[in-house]
């Protein structure tokens, strides 16, 4: 049996559109709005550690070093490369970082000043195309894109964005009847008029090769 010492992160998650690359982000500080939350109280931000292990080798890989006050979110593949948006708390700027499956090089795809961003809750990347996205609070009244576009999207109450495909943006949303019973249904909007184009009963299951099924 194979050990991987993943500093007690016992449990692993798949890179979304690809099947050989598994992932445990190690957060001794939350996630990017926890973080940030301390830092402006003047705590120390220990920054996250990404491990990546390849099912076909039994490697473990770090695309970058632990810093302080350096965070990341759940990493996605793109073109032969797994990315993941860091934040650097002490340089005030947000990156977008790719870590190349073949050449096992990272490098720095697109940056901005922190301060362009609304808000860290949610922020993560979405494919595809890659996109750079946040919520813009907690109760989920728009959507802020970042990159590779700059667009910002009205949403009704409960919507949670998932998934982008071209200019079709896929968000899910819930409810509860006066008797409780739940359901879900899916809207598309698109991402130039923020729109509403469609709405689907039930929820999107994409597959790890990028296979959409509606569950309804």
């Amino acid at each position: 049996m194979k050990t991987f010492d993943l500093n007690g992160n016992y449990y692993l998650e798949q890179v979304s559109n690809q099947t050989r690359f598994y992932y445990a982000l190690d957060l001794p500080n939350g996630d990017l709005y926890e973080a940030e939350e301390l830092y402006a109280m003047g705590k120390l931000v220990q920054g996250t550690c990404l491990y990546l292990v390849d099912s076909l080798t039994e490697k473990i890989y770090l695309p970058v070093e632990r810093k302080r006050y350096v965070c990341h979110s759940a990493p996605v593949y793109e073109d032969g490369k797994i990315c993941f948006a860091g934040v650097d708390f002490s340089a005030s700027t947000v990156e977008i970082l790719a870590w190349d499956t073949e050449t096992k090089e990272t490098s720095c795809m697109y940056q901005m000043p922190l301060n362009e961003v609304a808000s860290t809750y949610n922020l993560m990347l979405h494919t595809s195309p890659l996109t750079l996205c946040a919520l813009e609070n907690r109760e989920e009244d728009s959507l802020t894109i970042y990159y590779p576009e700059k667009k910002k999207i009205a949403l009704n109450e409960r919507e949670s964005f998932f998934l982008r495909e071209g200019d079709r943006l896929y968000f899910s949303v819930w409810w509860e009847d006066e008797n409780d019973n739940y359901f879900e249904k899916t809207i598309v909007r698109d991402i130039n008029s923020g729109e509403i184009v469609e709405e689907l009963p039930g929820d999107v299951f994409v597959l790890p090769d990028g296979r959409k099924w509606l569950l309804k």
